[in-house]
């Protein structure tokens, strides 16, 4: 959306919130309960994952709801805040994150309440739906129900239980492939070992290895299985090697005996 659009949208919107204070502070307690019963649903060691590394992590994206509280409230109390990411970038655990959130809250609601906080609650209600909303996606990549959904979306367990599912992968020659070595292909293979290290630190990838026989298939990859095929897919398909058509990515399901692999 374009910027004179959004800011002619949000002037009207703080126009009409005069009119609709009652409705809009509904819609934020809504949004308030919706986060902190997500955020009581994600285990501590979930707020690291992000869909793919150009995106917040679970933490990062709570942090941001709070500093988004904070950041409207503080302009609308004439208050200084100094870091706008302050929560974001501060690395809280689950209870550290609950706390800031409710401090956040708090501080808010006088503002609300207020007439001349009209402004304000309208963003606010704007702003926390918005990454609820991505919140949601999170949590959906990650097997975890969200509130309010339907107990039948939640992920079956395998036909057979001994058994788990991890995603096996060739990384095949693309159609841009080049043997002979350049500076430039240097460059793009360090790029490619550290998207698979980062692969590899999200908790997404188990193990990656080149094939030395000098045939199409160039490399293996194993991912978990905790993510939908077409969301590892997407991750995969972020390596710059993928991306410049020097590679192509090849995935299939792959049953595996319990504690085999990590």
């Amino acid at each position: 959306m374009r910027p004179t659009i959004l800011f002619a949208l949000f002037s009207f919107t703080a126009l009409a919130a005069d009119a609709l204070q009652a409705p809009l502070l509904s819609l934020d307690e809504y949004n308030q309960r919706r986060v902190r019963e997500a955020l009581d649903k994600i285990p501590d060691r979930e707020l690291d994952f992000r869909p793919t590394p150009e995106v917040r992590s679970i933490r990062e994206l709570l942090g941001h709801i709070i500093d988004g509280h904070y950041r409207l409230c503080a302009q609308a109390k004439e208050e200084p805040y100094p870091d706008p990411n302050k929560h974001e970038k501060a690395g809280l655990d689950k209870a550290g994150l609950q706390k800031a959130l409710e401090d956040s809250v708090a501080y808010c609601q006088p503002v609300y309440r207020a007439a001349s906080g009209s402004r304000a609650l309208a963003l606010g209600v704007y702003h926390t739906g918005q990454h609820y909303g991505n919140l949601v996606t999170c949590m959906r990549l990650r097997g975890i129900l969200p509130p309010g959904a339907t107990q039948t979306v939640e992920k079956q367990p395998a036909a057979n239980p001994g058994m788990t599912t991890y995603y096996f992968g060739l990384l095949k020659r693309g159609p841009n492939w080049t043997a002979p070595p350049t500076p430039e292909l240097e460059r793009l293979q360090q790029d490619h070992l550290a998207h698979l290290r980062k692969m590899h630190e999200l908790g997404r990838l188990v193990v990656a290895g080149p094939l030395t026989d000098g045939g199409e298939a160039r490399g293996i990859l194993v991912f978990r299985g905790t993510e939908t095929l077409e969301a590892t897919r997407a991750l995969a398909e972020q390596d710059p090697a993928v991306k410049a058509g020097r590679l192509v990515v090849e995935l299939h399901p792959w049953m595996v005996q319990k504690g085999v692999l990590p």
